[in-house]
């Protein structure tokens, strides 16, 4: 497989998205055009990344608590998933009321973030007693 240059890499299925991960590495794949969101276990450290396309097409919203992470492209999904009640994040509450959308990288509720565009989140969970 020879040099693929980003506008070779357009479109993307997600078997493209794996193979590019395993032969060319993730700078390879954040370097690349498209709305993409992908997650990648590195087994032998236990430690996940979390990465969107350069421009945020889809949004990540994430939420670390107690060792665990979750993950959604809707913040409303978190607390259920992570086992916390949902309590409103006033600034985010006021951005949302003035915008009609939440800007920046809060979000609706306490403890929730969004992935900022073209970022990546390293997790490693606590360790297994």
């Amino acid at each position: 497989m020879g040099y693929m240059s980003h506008s070779d890499l357009g479109h993307l299925e997600a078997n493209q998205v794996v193979r590019i991960l395993a032969d060319k590495g993730l700078r390879k794949l954040v370097g690349c055009d498209g709305t993409y969101i992908a997650g990648q276990l590195n087994r032998a450290t236990d430690e996940f990344r979390l990465f969107c396309d350069p421009l945020g097409t889809q949004p990540i919203f994430y939420q670390q608590n107690n060792g665990f992470l979750a993950f959604t492209s809707q913040a409303k999904w978190l607390a259920p998933a992570i086992g916390s009640a949902s309590r409103i994040n006033v600034d985010g509450a006021i951005q949302f009321l003035m915008n009609r959308y939440p800007i920046g990288y809060d979000s609706l509720f306490e403890g929730a973030a969004r992935l900022a565009p073209g970022r990546m989140l390293k997790f490693t969970p606590l360790p297994r007693t």
